[in-house]
């Protein structure tokens, strides 16, 4: 560590390098007018971090002359490489950087963050977006959040998906987020995707996730799926894995739970062939595990229509 106070002028800087998780980090601080803010306790500063892991800089001043010592500051962060942030990038790689701001204030124990603003830019045109304000940074509390973001070229999360999904070609994401670490309500939630094999999707409602930094586990499920595809199999990932071909296919259903498996509801299912057979599924599925349990509890009715009763009769074999 190294101190310099230049002749003539009432600054102090200081320069550091400091080694944290084996990253070397590059520490510049500055602080102006000391004399003066001394005698008015409001420490005014400036400091810049850089290292492999982020580059970032806070400006602002320190106020001790109230019982509680607060701050007021502009923060930014750039992290170039998302694999380097502590606890991503341990079951997949994350392309991409990032950027973060925003104002802080108030005392130490319960610093705010108002115009918090973090951008993901990704792979081709992908991009996410969190806006808004965190009453108490520290602890977590008081989130007032709203995210949005854009997929596209996702061949790096194939390893998430399921096999029979095939490729996403692209998606989108909006929601409402409020709440603590113990419990952030998601509302609003729209999300929206498309696979090569031109199934369409999308996913509206609300759910919570609570203990969020212990085990977080997922709450007061209540979800909209719609979904459409050209043929049947391009939607086998939302219906059964070895289903034949019955041609174009759209679906809706309820995802309902307070806690614990969802329910599957007001499932309605419709195929459609080039000959004009009509295939209908309709019913529920009392327990549909987001694990790799078996699903349990198949209430269902299927139904079959055609022209001509020799059409179904060759469908059916």
């Amino acid at each position: 560590m190294s101190l310099r106070r230049e002749p003539g002028k009432d600054r102090l800087e200081v320069s550091s390098r400091v080694e944290v998780a084996g990253e070397t980090f590059s520490i510049d601080a500055t602080l102006p007018g000391l004399h003066q803010a001394l005698q008015q306790q409001r420490l005014p500063f400036s400091v810049s971090v850089q290292g492999a892991l982020a580059d970032s800089s806070a400006v602002g001043q320190v106020d001790f002359s109230q019982p509680a010592v607060a701050v007021q500051a502009e923060l930014h962060s750039h992290f170039p490489d998302m694999n380097k942030i502590p606890g991503l990038g341990k079951d997949l790689e994350l392309p991409g950087e990032l950027t973060l701001r925003a104002r802080l204030s108030g005392p130490f124990e319960q610093l705010a963050a108002e115009d918090l603003s973090a951008n993901w830019s990704g792979p081709g045109s992908s991009s996410m977006k969190l806006d808004g304000r965190i009453a108490n940074v520290i602890k977590l509390e008081g989130a007032e959040l709203a995210l949005t973001g854009r997929l596209t070229d996702a061949d790096w999360l194939t390893a998430l998906l399921p096999d029979s999904l095939g490729a996403l070609d692209s998606a989108e994401l909006a929601t409402q987020i409020n709440g603590d670490q113990s419990l952030l309500k998601l509302q609003d939630l729209s999300l929206k995707a498309s696979s090569a094999d031109e199934l369409a999707l999308s996913l509206t409602g609300q759910l919570d996730l609570v203990q969020l930094l212990q085990a977080p586990e997922i709450e007061n499920l209540d979800l909209k799926l719609a979904f459409t595809a050209p043929t049947t199999r391009a939607a086998r990932a939302l219906i059964f894995e070895e289903i034949p071909e019955f041609g174009a296919i759209t679906g809706t259903a309820d995802i309902r739970s307070t806690h614990g498996d969802p329910v599957i509801e007001n499932i309605v299912i419709r195929t459609r062939d080039e000959q004009g057979i009509q295939v209908g599924l309709a019913g529920r599925i009392a327990q549909f595990p987001l694990s790799d349990a078996p699903n349990t509890g198949y209430e269902l009715d299927v139904t079959m229509n055609a022209r001509e009763t020799s059409l179904m009769a060759a469908r059916a074999g």
